[in-house]
């Protein structure tokens, strides 16, 4: 039997590209042009790599228009608008929120579960640590836990407020640039939401007993600040 028998492995097409763009060492370049001469296959795929780079190097490279980097750059030198730091800074606290909320509701649910073997506090546990409901409906908290599981609900809640009204007072410095329609819309979206913190909070009051109301009044507090 005579001749050079045929390659086991092939060379892969991005070693090859690199073969035919001369970044090999004279070592690779040596060992990948040995295989393609004796392995059709790549040969094969080498030419239309090859035909591909020629037909590269043909096409038109158009200059961009000469205030194109200008712009760039003025752009990148610019400082971040602020409002757009408050979403982002307010998704943490969100987050924070929503965690106590979770860690009052299951502490909530142990304790009642302890005490009188039913283990479905949950509503209350929520309800005692809700920020809007009325003092003398809650029953006395004793739980450590609680109280504070509570009173970073409470500073949760006006955080919220606090970034609500400083958003505010930025939109209505940035308003007066917009058109009647953008203003318009706007403004209706905020006037529903404000009708959905109010009706959130008038649910906490009226049911303190009820996890519905805290759900509802955060859920209304991140769409405001969104």
């Amino acid at each position: 039997m005579t001749g050079t028998p045929p390659p086991t492995r092939h060379v892969d097409a991005a070693r090859l590209s690199a073969w035919i763009s001369g970044e090999l060492s004279e070592r690779d370049t040596a060992v990948v042009r040995a295989h393609v001469q004796s392995c059709p296959p790549c040969r094969d795929v080498a030419a239309e790599l090859r035909a591909q780079v020629t037909a590269t190097r043909g096409l038109d490279r158009p200059e961009p228009p000469p205030t194109l980097w200008a712009a760039i750059e003025g752009a990148l030198d610019q400082p971040p608008p602020r409002r757009w730091s408050w979403p982002a800074t307010l998704t943490g606290a969100l987050a924070g929120a929503a965690a106590v909320v979770a860690l009052t509701t299951g502490l909530a649910h142990l304790r009642k579960g302890e005490g009188n073997g039913l283990g479905n506090g949950l509503g209350e546990g929520i309800g005692t640590a809700l920020i809007a409901a009325d003092a003398s409906t809650r029953s006395p908290i004793t739980d450590p836990l609680l109280v504070e599981a509570e009173r970073e609900l409470e500073q949760a809640a006006l955080s919220y407020e606090r970034a609500v009204d400083r958003l505010r007072k930025i939109l209505d410095r940035e308003q007066v640039l917009w058109d009647p329609e953008t203003r318009a819309r706007i403004g209706d979206r905020l006037a529903r939401l404000d009708e959905a913190v109010a009706h959130s909070r008038a649910v906490a009051r009226r049911d303190p007993g009820d996890s519905t109301g805290a759900d509802m009044l955060f859920s209304a507090y991140q769409r405001q600040i969104a």
